[in-house]
């Protein structure tokens, strides 16, 4: 074979492998970005790494192809992928696996210890373990009255503020709760001063953090319910109604409601209303005074939602997570919930609550992580 011919050959098949590696190089830009990366330094192992920046080994490997098996092909200077964007399709939450997080003492007016809240940043495949987060609570009035110190600024808890980015910077969308079963009365009373006003700083709220917001108002009765609607109303003129790909996590507003139609009946029949004319997102059926013993008492009550008219896609229903933390196990209710959604065509599940103030709260759970591969894929 002459010079000349291997040369063309030796050319023709580098092009092919640069063109074949330039392919290769595309599909997994396509198929998944990198939102959060490491640098490597001196001394890392995969172990150290996912240790200290709160991830998994399996992530590393997941996201980072050219890690070696046994992680002895590390460099000093290499960067490598922590986190990818790519959620299952999720990001725009036409299905919604949330969860309500309570910091330390459901006040937020100090940063929480998150470090505790790792599971919720990786469910060990280097995706989320939830694409929302609702941070509980907001005080209404404080809000209203736009306080600045003891722990807030321009109405805002200063640790919500300081954890925003936390849980954004992996992709995880982010709600602030407004009121709660403690500050409930604080709603009613900030309706009755000034509704529009209250609604005016929740919205400016949203839109410099990028956070949704959520009306959680647990007082049955319909004396505030004129007030509550020009809440909505004003909120939806400074900030529209947008269910597109790309809308911004400051339109999402949402409500809770009771698990069933029997509890704060008269918050489910307006909810409903703001629903169908597009001015809410969805509305969530809150937990029950305890945790369900059986898929059939949870779903009879969440049945009641659908059976008033509120649409399937907009009803997102609720389990506590301390009772769904064990595992994703045949039987189990939290698979029995992931099943009943699916097959009911329900936009989502919310878990209360994660937090670090013990008690109900949980810093680790294993089988909401599962499920979130079952329902977000």
């Amino acid at each position: 074979v002459s010079f000349l011919a291997q040369t063309t050959t030796i050319m023709i098949m580098t092009r092919a492998l640069v063109y074949v590696g330039f392919l290769s190089a595309l599909v997994l830009l396509v198929a998944c970005v990198c939102t959060r990366t490491y640098t490597v330094k001196s001394g890392d192992t995969c172990n150290s790494i996912a240790s200290s920046q709160g991830v998994s080994v399996q992530t590393i490997y997941a996201l980072n192809p050219s890690v070696n098996s046994q992680c002895t092909n590390l460099e000093i200077g290499q960067v490598l992928c922590l986190a990818s964007s790519n959620n299952g399709g999720n990001d725009t939450l036409s299905t919604v696996y949330s969860i309500w997080h309570c910091g330390d003492d459901c006040a937020w007016t100090d940063k929480p210890d998150l470090s505790q809240s790792a599971w919720i940043l990786d469910r060990g495949d280097g995706k989320p373990t939830s694409n929302l987060v609702i941070m509980s609570f907001m005080d209404p009035i404080a809000l209203l009255n736009a306080q600045n110190g003891n722990g807030y600024t321009n109405g805002v808890p200063n640790g919500m503020i300081a954890s925003v980015s936390y849980f954004t910077s992996r992709g995880i969308r982010v709600m602030f709760s407004i009121g709660g079963a403690s500050w409930s009365d604080r709603f009613v009373s900030a309706l009755n001063q000034n509704a529009a006003q209250f609604a005016k700083n929740a919205a400016m709220t949203a839109k410099k953090y990028d956070v949704g917001m959520e009306i959680d108002v647990e007082v049955d009765s319909s004396s505030y319910a004129s007030q509550l609607g020009t809440f909505v109303d004003t909120y939806r003129t400074i900030i529209p109604y947008d269910s597109s790909a790309n809308a911004s996590s400051s339109t999402l507003l949402t409500i809770d409601m009771g698990s069933g139609t029997d509890y704060l009946a008269t918050i489910a029949s307006p909810a409903r209303g703001w629903v169908s004319s597009n001015k809410l997102n969805w509305a969530n059926a809150m937990v029950s005074d305890s945790p369900w013993n059986d898929i059939n008492s949870a779903t009879s009550s969440w049945q009641q939602h659908l059976s008033a008219g509120l649409p399937a896609n907009r009803l997102v229903v609720s389990q506590y997570g301390s009772n769904t933390c064990s595992s994703y196990n045949s039987g189990g209710i939290l698979q029995e919930t992931v099943q009943w959604v699916q097959g009911k065509g329900v936009r989502g599940i919310a878990f209360w609550a994660a937090g670090s103030g013990g008690g109900e709260f949980v810093s680790n759970c294993r089988g909401i992580q599962q499920g979130s591969q079952a329902l977000l894929k």
